[in-house]
Order: C-alpha cells, then structure tokens, then sequence
C-alpha cells in the first residue's frame, strides 16, 4: 500500500527539466557501458603484428593489477620521449597491451596521469612512421572508450584533426581512426557536432563512395560512425550534416550486408525522432517503396516503416500548429 501510495506522488513537484536531464545521463551511461563491451570484443581479436606475443599479465587481485600498471608505466617513460623508433614503438606497444589488457577506467585515468596523453596525440601525425600512429591511435580508441572525462581530456589534446587526417590512409591507419572517433563522437551531443564541425563528413563519405570500394569491415566501421554522428535528438545533429549523410545512407540501404543495412535504418529513425521530419520526409518515402528489396525480417521492416510515419505525421501537425 505505501508503495502504491509512493508511487503516485514520485515526481511531483519535481522539474521536468531536471527529470528529462537525470534521464538522458541514464541513457549515457548504459550506453557506455554497452559500448565498452563491444570494444572489450575488439580488443580481443588479435592484431597482425600482435600474433606472437603473449598477452601482458597483470597479476590476479587488483590490488596487485594496479602496482604492476603503475610499474609498466613507470618503466615506459624513457622510451615514449625517445629519438630511437624501436624504442619509442615498444613503449607505445606496452601501453597499448596495457590498456587492451586492463581496460578499466582507472587504467586510463593512470595513464593521463603520467602525461601520455598529449605524446600519444603527437604520434599520430608521425607520417613517416605509420605503426607508430597506428599503436598511438589503438590507445586513444581505449581511452575513449572510458568516463566521458577522459574521451574529453582526448578532445582537448587537439586529437581529432588527426584523426580526421587518418581516414584517407592506408585501411590499417583508417579503421584505427575511425574507432576513437566513433567513441568520440557516441559520448555527447558537444563531442558529436564538435567531431561533425572539424570536417569528418567529407572523408566518411569518401570512404563510402570509394573506388575501389573498401572491404566490408571497414564499411561496417564506417556505419556504425555515421551511427554515432546522428545520435541524440536533444539537441538534433545540425541539418546541413543530416543533408549530407542522408544520400550516403540511401545507398547503403541497399547494400548487400545486413548489417550495414540495419544500422542505416537505425540512423534513419534516429533523425525522424529528432524533429527534423521534414527534411527527411521524402527518404522514408522511398524507404517505404523500397520495401521488397531491403532484405530484413518482414515484421522488423514493417515496425520501423510504423515508427517512421508516425512521428513524420506527429512532427508534421506540431509544425503545422
């Protein structure tokens, strides 16, 4: 009884404002946290150049995981200042292994502390040394992929120009940049039109019109940025950058992958709820028209077409008025 009683007067009196906002950091967090499981994925699958070594042990209580990332730490700092490439790579090498290894916040927030951060930025546009930029931009995907503390504390350090600058390098160097900068750009509406503002539509775009087109993966990578680039509608992406994806992502509507092809519809009911209906009024018309040829779950398919033109019909009438 009292519990019903509580529940009838949970909110009142509250600000909505307050209560919309407790909402949205909810939504952050689990968000973070589902997308911390899938770089953990990630990170787990064996790099070409990683295939002969053992992976870094750190010890078994945390207690004794901290010590020893407090001591590889410790030793790395003569190397990652280092003139000799060989020496600077495999101190690079031994904080990316750390970060792989332990991927905990606090394993990030130890190395910001020692002062990394901004050297490992540095490194990306170490042109004439393509592994170096390669391992630099592997820590900087860990990272990001923590408190939105520590993805901002990359933001700050000037990384993301660079990172826009590796998109159009060797598929290696493109796939690692595309990584950081999806977690980036996933962490917050600033972060998002922040990534949008520095100039990443054009080379993402690139990477999709491509000829020869890229492999799938890197296709799928790409998506799944131009995911992150339309997430939030509070507020909405700017519309001049809606305007740009929107043909990129008719096209891959029609891609043979499914999951390339899901992900678009995702982002497309991600921009109908945004309250930019009109501008996307006529891609869920051709949506719907295409209907036969987008080979997903009938039931899906349908749900999403549903979802779509209600909220083009609930935008609509709420212009109109």
């Amino acid at each position: 009884m009292a519990e019903g009683r509580m529940r009838q007067f949970k909110n009142k009196g509250k600000d909505d404002v307050e209560l919309r906002r407790k909402r949205t950091e909810e939504m952050v967090e689990l968000r973070k946290t589902r997308r911390s499981d899938a770089l953990a994925k990630r990170r787990q699958v064996p790099d070409v150049c990683e295939l002969d070594e053992k992976e870094l042990d750190l010890g078994g209580d945390l207690e004794g995981q901290e010590d020893a990332t407090r001591n590889v730490l410790s030793s790395v700092a003569p190397g990652i200042v280092s003139s000799d490439f060989n020496t600077q790579l495999t101190a690079v090498v031994a904080i990316r292994r750390l970060l792989s290894t332990n991927n905990r916040s606090s394993t990030y927030e130890e190395v910001l502390r020692c002062g990394y951060l901004p050297i490992l930025v540095q490194l990306l546009e170490r042109q004439d040394q393509p592994m170096l930029q390669y391992e630099a931009a592997w820590c900087l995907t860990n990272i990001a992929s923590g408190t939105s503390e520590q993805t901002l504390a990359i933001v700050n350090n000037g990384a993301i120009t660079p990172l826009i600058s590796l998109i159009n390098a060797s598929p290696h160097l493109s796939t690692q940049a595309l990584w950081t900068l999806g977690n980036i750009a996933g962490d917050s509406t600033q972060l998002r039109d922040f990534v949008i503002k520095s100039g990443i539509l054009e080379p993402l775009i690139g990477c999709v019109l491509s000829d020869p087109p890229i492999s799938l993966r890197h296709l799928r990578l790409v998506s799944w940025v131009m995911s992150n680039l339309c997430r939030y509608n509070q507020p909405s992406p700017p519309v001049d950058a809606i305007a740009l994806l929107l043909p990129v992502m008719k096209e891959l509507m029609v891609n043979d992958d499914v999951e390339v092809r899901m992900m678009q519809s995702f982002d497309l009911l991600i921009i109908l709820m945004a309250e930019r209906a009109q501008a996307v009024l006529g891609a869920v018309i051709w949506l719907s028209c295409l209907a036969l040829r987008v080979r997903v779950h009938p039931s899906a398919l349908v749900n999403f077409l549903f979802c779509s033109l209600c909220d083009v019909a609930f935008v609509g009438t709420a212009v109109v008025r």
